[in-house]
């Protein structure tokens, strides 16, 4: 969601910057940490469905600083494995956000965090 503030006065020259939030789905799993091998790629796997519905998979990074990037997204059987190129060495955090197709961007049924170390 995205919110601007304005002063309702007369003449309405007071507008604030847009923000952004996103609100957390119901239930969020715990931050999985994940250890990378410079200039090596990594797996993550995610479920590809939620009952009937097939999921899409947005990622937010928290930091990354060009560390990791995605390498390519596969949808096999009842998973999706996205796979990640790190790059430099440090941490990256992020997040994907699980929704289905005819959600909104900023609904989601799952959050799964991820802390990477490249070495």
């Amino acid at each position: 969601y995205r919110f601007t503030g304005m002063v309702m006065t007369k003449p309405r020259h007071l507008v604030s910057n847009t923000c952004s939030i996103n609100l957390l789905p119901p239930e969020v799993k715990k931050r999985e940490t994940l250890n990378a091998g410079l200039n090596q790629f990594f797996e993550i796997e995610l479920p590809r469905y939620s009952g009937t519905f097939e999921l899409k998979w947005h990622i937010k990074y928290d930091y990354n600083d060009n560390r990791i990037s995605i390498h390519k997204v596969e949808k096999v059987d009842d998973k999706t494995i996205i796979t990640f190129k790190a790059k430099r060495r440090g941490h990256v955090n992020f997040h994907f956000y699980a929704r289905r197709d005819i959600q909104d961007f900023g609904d989601s049924i799952e959050r799964r965090s991820y802390r990477v170390i490249v070495k």
